[in-house]
C-alpha cells in the first residue's frame, strides 16, 4: 500500500515538475497516430520542444507533429482531411501563410477552398523558383487550454508539408487576432 502511494506521488511530482500533462501528451499522440490517406508521418519520435529551459524541467512543452505528401497528390486531398481533423481538435481561425489578415472560421468548405487555392497557384519568384502560399489554421485553446497552430504548405518541388503544433504557452504557440479577410497573393 505504502509503495503504491509513494509511486503515485512520484508520478504526480514528476508531471508537475516537467509541465507535461496527460492532456497535452494524449493530444500529441492522437495527432501522431492520425491515419491520413495521402499524408505520411515524417517521424515516429514524439519529443516535446522545451524552448530555452536552461537545464530546468520543461514547464511548457510544445509538440510539433509533421506529415508530408508527394507532389503527385492533389491539393484538395491534403487540405480537406487536415482541415477536417483540425476542426475536430479545434479550429477558430485561418490565414494565408505569413499574412497578417486572420479570419474567423465560419464555414469549413470556405477554409478548404482557400487552402486549395493557395497550394495550387504557383506564385513564382524573381529567380524562377516555384513558390506556393500555404494556409495557417488556429485554435485558441479556450476549451482545453491547448493552443493549436497547423501550417499546410507546399515546397518548391511540389511536395506538401503539414506541421501540427500544440502547447499551453501562448507566447510560444502564438497569439492571434481576428482581423480582415485572408487573401492570397497574386503571381509575380
Amino acid at each position: 500500500m505504502k509503495r503504491s502511494v509513494l509511486l503515485a506521488l512520484c508520478v504526480v511530482m514528476i508531471s508537475a515538475a516537467t509541465g507535461c500533462s496527460p492532456q497535452i501528451d494524449s493530444m500529441a499522440i492522437k495527432i501522431q497516430q492520425k491515419d491520413f490517406e495521402h499524408l505520411e508521418l515524417l517521424s515516429e519520435e514524439l519529443v516535446p520542444n522545451c524552448g530555452a529551459s536552461y537545464g530546468m524541467p520543461c514547464q511548457q512543452p510544445l509538440y510539433s507533429v509533421y506529415f508530408f505528401a508527394r507532389s503527385s497528390v492533389e491539393a484538395r486531398n491534403v487540405c480537406a482531411p487536415v482541415i477536417e481533423f483540425q476542426n475536430e481538435l479545434e479550429l477558430d481561425a485561418y490565414s494565408a501563410e505569413g499574412a497578417s489578415e486572420i479570419a474567423q472560421h465560419r464555414n469549413l468548405n470556405e477554409v478548404i477552398d482557400f487552402c486549395v487555392e493557395g497550394l495550387e497557384r504557383n506564385l513564382g519568384s524573381a529567380d524562377n523558383q516555384n513558390y506556393y502560399e500555404g494556409t495557417v489554421l488556429y485554435g485558441d485553446g479556450a476549451e482545453d487550454g491547448l493552443g493549436k497552430v497547423t501550417v499546410i504548405s507546399r515546397r518548391e518541388d511540389g511536395s506538401y508539408f503539414v506541421d501540427f503544433s500544440i502547447g499551453r504557452d501562448k507566447g510560444r504557440i502564438g497569439y492571434f487576432d481576428i482581423q480582415g479577410e485572408p487573401r492570397h497573393r497574386l503571381p509575380e
